[in-house]
């Protein structure tokens, strides 16, 4: 019986940048340095506030638009350029860079494996390099949780897109990731799993309110097409 991967053959429509930047009326303006790590850590911030500080502080340009940060059992591996993430117990592993390459090699045993190679990632379940998890959001985003611990009374959970929210565009992005916000991180083209920062802005209410009622007709339009043909 031949099996069939769905996802090799059936494209799912998408709004394109270009699309974006003709209906919606933000414009996505860069930061000035992508490798900032600017960033002031505030006595009443929360838990998950502190932590996406320490992460961008932390921040480490590698290669291409690859970063490496870490917080506490964890470092995590960040590509701006597909908006993935990735992580590794920085207890049991360690990250080596070799030929432009990257590597993680086991502490007490010495192997070594590939888990970048300048194009591609190469996650495994469970451990080496691991990729983030949807299954831990109700609302099917992906992030990496901190498990409780002897020094951590509960879980920590930080969703993909709050993440590279902070690392690119600093401080005002805090504000967007606790329940009680004054800005939300926004999808512009209304795709949850595209976190590359190209895609995402900051801005209030009101406005990812605005920005759902312009882009939607124009995804519904376009499956109306792709089913049609």
């Amino acid at each position: 019986m031949n099996i069939i991967n769905v996802n090799n053959t059936i494209t799912l429509p998408r709004i394109e940048d270009w699309e974006v930047k003709e209906h919606w009326r933000k414009e996505w303006t860069p930061v000035l340095d992508e490798k900032s790590t600017d960033i002031e850590i505030n006595d009443n911030y929360t838990i998950k506030q502190r932590a996406l500080a320490l992460l961008r502080r932390r921040k480490t340009w590698l290669m291409n638009r690859v970063y490496t940060t870490y917080y506490d059992e964890y470092s995590l591996l960040v590509c701006f350029d597909s908006g993935g993430v990735y992580y590794f117990n920085n207890k049991k592993y360690e990250l080596v860079i070799q030929n432009s390459q990257i590597y993680l090699r086991d502490y007490i045993t010495g192997e070594t494996k590939l888990v970048y190679d300048g194009e591609f990632f190469y996650p495994t379940p469970k451990k080496w390099l691991m990729k983030s998890s949807s299954r831990l959001s109700r609302s099917h985003r992906y992030g990496i949780e901190w498990g409780k611990n002897a020094f951590r009374a509960d879980r920590l959970f930080i969703k993909n897109h709050q993440l590279i929210a902070v690392l690119y565009f600093g401080q005002e992005a805090i504000h967007a990731v606790e329940e009680f916000h004054s800005l939300v991180v926004n999808h512009r083209n209304l795709n949850k799993h595209d976190n590359r920062p190209e895609n995402l802005e900051l801005c209030t209410d009101e406005e990812n309110t605005e920005h759902y009622l312009t882009m939607k007709p124009i995804l519904e339009a376009k499956k109306s097409w792709s089913f049609q043909n």
